[in-house]
């Protein structure tokens, strides 16, 4: 149900809720492994729409406290344990609040776990299914991958901090599956341009 006008001259007619449906049409089942040229087009438009895309850590994640530039983390393993903590940020975050101010602080932390954090993972794991789909039409795929990190420690640390934040990246690719990129990735057809940023650029 919705008042939404009608058109976009009845702006200030909003006095009446209309009832909307919509019919859902299932997709065809297509084979990655044999896409049309229609179904190439179209998921490179996919594709398009979600880049860029932006995944999220817990503070000196993954792999606290160390200089290492890679990990042996996957990221979504690392999200299981920032998700893990969301009822510690959302305590944290409206620690000292009343009130309004109490319930809005709380409400603030959930919504940006679900809309920031979440729907991140959720891109990643669309885009993932659609890259398969250009792999196996032989194209070469550059994968360009910032990391960054909050200023809570010296610049030397934040770069490495963002290299293992792009190594988990990565490892969630070669996992992704059982594994179902790793010829890609071995072949040089996915191509990963890291570029850690440190806190220079967060």
């Amino acid at each position: 149900v919705s008042n939404r006008p009608q058109k976009k001259e009845d702006d200030a007619d909003t006095c009446c809720s209309d009832i909307y449906s919509f019919h859902l049409i299932a997709e065809e089942d297509t084979n990655p492994e044999q896409p049309s040229e229609t179904d190439t087009i179209t998921t490179m438009e996919k594709i398009e729409v979600l880049l860029p895309i932006t995944l999220y850590f817990h503070n000196d994640e993954p792999d606290p406290r160390t200089t290492q530039t890679t990990t042996q983390q996957n990221y979504q393993a690392t999200l299981a344990n920032y998700l893990a903590l969301k009822e510690t940020y959302r305590t944290e975050y409206a620690k000292g609040l009343k009130g309004e101010s109490y319930i809005q602080a709380q409400n603030d932390i959930e919504q940006f776990f679900a809309d920031s954090v979440e729907q991140g993972f959720r891109k990643l794991e669309e885009f993932s299914s659609l890259l398969i789909y250009h792999l196996t039409e032989g194209y070469t795929v550059t994968i360009d991958v910032c990391g960054f990190a909050s200023p809570l420690h010296k610049s030397d640390y934040n770069l490495y901090l963002s290299s293992r934040r792009i190594d988990s990246f990565v490892n969630y690719l070669k996992e992704y599956k059982n594994g179902l990129f790793l010829p890609y990735l071995e072949k040089g057809k996915i191509i990963i341009q890291r570029i850690p940023e440190g806190s220079s650029l967060a």
